[in-house]
């Protein structure tokens, strides 16, 4: 009810983070949606869909990216490969490659602080994290997170960013936009233009601040308004790290054009997602393309946006998607620019 610009939904342990859809539910005084069925699922040929997903898990466990990355480290593996790429998210988006990234990497997360893995129902791949902190199981934090308040606040204390991750699903926060509005309000106090206790490197606070947004007490009421208010009310327009109001995503567009394009051109802004994913064929996944070239970004753009929302659509995992994309996708397509 507080109406944070980027409240979240959350089910169980998954959360839909972005575009602020707890706002929605807030100010319409919605507390949940139950949906409950009570009839059983029939299969209509139950030893061909057997032998059809047998098949699938196969091709999933074969996959570099299914069968070794993602149950090794998660997304948080994608932490060193950006940095090295100079596309990870440092000091507010100013600098894409963070000299203490080895210190929150998805490497060091498995070696120090796993416990286990965990995922979806039913999924071979189980690319989330059970870490250990304090003598507590709790849910790990994703790349995202890692970054955002990591990197991009030149902080390297992994176990804080833990918490922090822990407490933003308590609170109900988007964990992408509060850590590109915490950066951006960070830059805002370096330049003397706002001073809201935020400051890069500084970390003692952070919990504090995470609630005080949470309940629009304080400095928090204008932190829980997004970087597009803040840089409105406070100036900073130059480096508000935003599309169309909606703060960006975890990597750095400058180290990756196609996936600038994505955060451009996506019909609710800065959403790695909808922006088509363009890192996916420019750093972290096969790597095709020249994250540095324009050439083919265009309609590469456009096929993966078309792509992402028909998996979206269908209630499908990005993740296993990609063990199954026809090989037309790995041919760049011809573009006129």
């Amino acid at each position: 009810e507080n109406l944070v610009k980027y409240a979240i939904i959350v089910s169980q342990e998954r959360v839909h983070g972005r575009s602020g859809m707890g706002a929605v539910m807030g100010s319409k005084n919605l507390k949940g949606i139950v949906a409950q069925g009570s009839k059983k699922i029939e299969l209509h040929e139950p030893e061909g869909f057997k032998k059809t997903v047998r098949k699938w898990i196969n091709m999933l466990k074969a996959h570099p990216a299914t069968g070794d990355m993602a149950p090794r480290y998660g997304t948080s593996g994608f932490l060193n490969t950006l940095s090295d790429h100079n596309a990870l998210p440092t000091k507010n988006f100013s600098s894409g490659t963070y000299r203490d990234a080895h210190m929150i990497s998805g490497q060091t997360l498995a070696e120090t602080r796993l416990v286990k893995n965990s995922g979806c129902v039913s999924c071979p791949i189980r690319c989330a994290r059970i870490v250990n902190i304090d003598g507590r199981e709790v849910k790990g934090p994703e790349y995202e997170v890692l970054c955002l308040l990591g990197s991009n606040m030149l902080i390297n204390d992994m176990d804080a960013i833990i918490q922090w991750n822990y407490e933003l699903d308590l609170l109900g926060i988007d964990t992408i936009s509060v850590g590109t509005v915490m950066g951006f309000a960070a830059e805002l106090h370096e330049k003397g233009l706002w001073d809201s206790g935020v400051a890069f490197g500084k970390k003692d606070n952070i919990s504090q601040i995470l609630r005080a947004i949470a309940f629009r007490e304080g400095v928090g009421n204008d932190l829980a308004e997004g970087v597009r208010y803040l840089s409105g009310k406070y100036g900073g327009q130059a480096f508000a790290p935003h599309v169309k109001g909606m703060e960006l995503a975890a990597y750095e567009p400058r180290g990756a054009v196609g996936h600038g394009l994505g955060y451009a051109t996506a019909n609710r802004g800065a959403c790695h997602l909808d922006g088509g994913y363009m890192i996916y064929f420019e750093a972290t996944g096969p790597a095709i393309l020249d994250p540095l070239h324009y050439r083919s970004k265009p309609g590469y753009t456009v096929l993966d946006q078309n792509l992402l929302s028909a998996i979206s659509a269908g209630g499908n995992c990005l993740f296993t998607s990609w063990t199954f994309l026809p090989g037309i996708l790995f041919k760049i397509p011809e573009s006129k620019i």
